[in-house]
C-alpha cells in the first residue's frame, strides 16, 4: 500500500475514526521504519497545531475544496443565524486541520526525499554505470564518486562528482543538470561529455561529446562556453580556462574503444598506458615519430602490443603485471 493510504489512515486515527484493521495495518507500517515513525509524529504535531486555526484567515483550494465551501454554505442556510456561525467555524476549524495535515505530510515527504543524498563510488579497476533520478545516464571510472539526492528539486538538478565520470543527461529545459566538481561548476540543459577531475595536477577537465555546456569557476567569475566536439581545462593553482584539443579517445574507458587517426606512436603509447594504467618503455627512440593508424575495441593489452609489434617489429617483454618493455622495431 502507499504512502497515501497510511497518511489517511494517521488521520483518522487522531479523529479517533480508526477501524480495528485499519490499527493493525497502521502499527505494522510504523515498525517497519523510523521515518515512518517521525511521518505520524510530523501529522500529529501538525493536527495539534491546527487546534488554534483561526477561522477568518481566508484559505484558498481548488475544485475538492470549493465543493466542500459549497456544503457549507447549503448547511448555513437550513439553520439559525447563530447555529450557522458555529457550524460554519467547526466545519472550517476542520477543513484547516485537514489542509494542515494534507500540506504538512506531502512537503515532509517531498523534503526528506529530496534532501536525502545518495553516494556511488568506486575502487581500483571498476567501473559503475547509474540510471540518476530523471532518467540521465553516468558511468563511474575507476577511483570515482558521485553524490545525488534521491529526488531531484524541481528548478535544478544538481550532483556532486570527484575522479572521472562520463554524463548523459536527459534534456529538461527548465531544470538545468549542475554539476559540482570540486573548484568548477558544470551547467547543461541535456548533452553528453565526460569530466575529470586530476587532484595531483589541480586540474578539471572537460570533453563534451554533444550538445552544449557552461564550464564555470567556483572561486572566480571566469567561465568557458564549449561545444560539441571542444574540450577545456580549468587549472586550480592560477585559477584559469584553456581550450584544448578534444581527445576523443578521452571516453575510451567507458567505450571499450580506441581510436588513432595519424596519431604519433609517443601519444599512441601515453593513451594506451593511460587506458590500460600500465607503463611501458621501449629503447628505440626513433619509434617515438612514427605515425599509426587504427582501431581497437575491446581489446585487452597485450592482444594491443601483439598487435603494434606485428606493424612496428618490436619485440614485447612483460616485466610486471602493469610494467611493459618494447625492444627494438622500425617504422614501416
Amino acid at each position: 500500500m502507499g504512502q497515501d493510504f497510511y497518511i489517511t489512515i494517521i488521520y483518522k486515527k487522531i479523529k479517533g475514526e480508526i477501524t480495528e484493521i485499519e490499527s493493525k495495518q497502521l502499527d505494522n507500517w510504523l515498525h517497519e521504519s523510523e521515518r515512518n515513525t517521525q511521518l505520524y509524529n510530523e501529522i500529529a504535531q501538525q493536527w495539534n497545531l491546527s487546534e488554534n486555526y483561526n477561522p477568518d484567515i481566508e484559505i484558498d483550494v481548488k475544485a475538492d475544496f470549493l465543493k466542500l465551501k459549497e456544503r457549507i454554505k447549503k448547511s448555513e442556510k437550513s439553520k439559525s443565524n447563530s447555529q450557522g456561525k458555529i457550524i460554519k467555524f467547526k466545519l472550517w476549524q476542520g477543513i484547516a486541520a485537514s489542509l494542515l495535515i494534507i500540506i504538512s505530510a506531502a512537503l515532509w515527504l517531498y523534503n526528506t526525499s529530496a534532501s536525502r543524498q545518495i553516494t556511488v563510488s568506486t575502487v581500483q579497476n571498476e567501473i559503475k554505470h547509474i540510471i540518476l533520478p530523471d532518467g540521465s545516464e553516468i558511468w563511474l571510472n575507476a577511483n570515482s564518486e558521485i553524490k545525488y539526492p534521491e529526488k531531484f528539486a524541481s528548478k535544478e538538478r544538481k550532483v556532486s562528482m570527484s575522479g572521472e565520470i562520463f554524463f548523459q543527461v536527459k534534456k529538461n529545459k527548465k531544470a538545468p543538470f549542475i554539476i559540482d566538481a570540486i573548484q568548477t561548476e558544470i551547467k547543461v540543459l541535456g548533452t553528453s561529455f565526460n569530466v575529470k577531475i586530476n587532484r595531483s595536477t589541480k586540474e578539471t577537465k572537460v570533453d563534451l561529446k554533444t550538445g552544449k555546456v557552461l564550464f564555470s569557476s567556483k572561486i572566480s567569475d571566469d567561465k568557458i562556453i564549449l561545444v560539441k566536439g571542444e574540450a577545456a581545462i580549468f587549472n586550480e593553482t592560477n585559477h584559469s580556462f584553456t581550450k584544448t584539443k578534444y581527445d576523443e579517445n578521452s571516453f575510451a574507458w567507458k567505450s571499450s574503444v580506441l581510436l588513432f587517426k595519424e596519431k604519433l606512436f609517443l601519444e599512441v603509447i601515453k593513451t594506451i598506458e593511460k587506458q590500460y594504467k600500465v607503463n611501458i618503455v621501449f629503447d628505440n627512440k626513433q619509434l617515438a615519430n612514427c605515425v599509426f593508424s587504427g582501431r581497437f575495441e575491446n581489446k585487452n593489452i597485450d592482444e594491443v602490443l601483439q598487435y603494434l609489434s606485428d606493424i612496428y617489429g618490436f619485440k614485447v617483454q612483460k616485466l610486471s603485471a602493469s610494467k611493459y618493455k618494447l625492444t627494438g622495431g622500425l617504422c614501416q
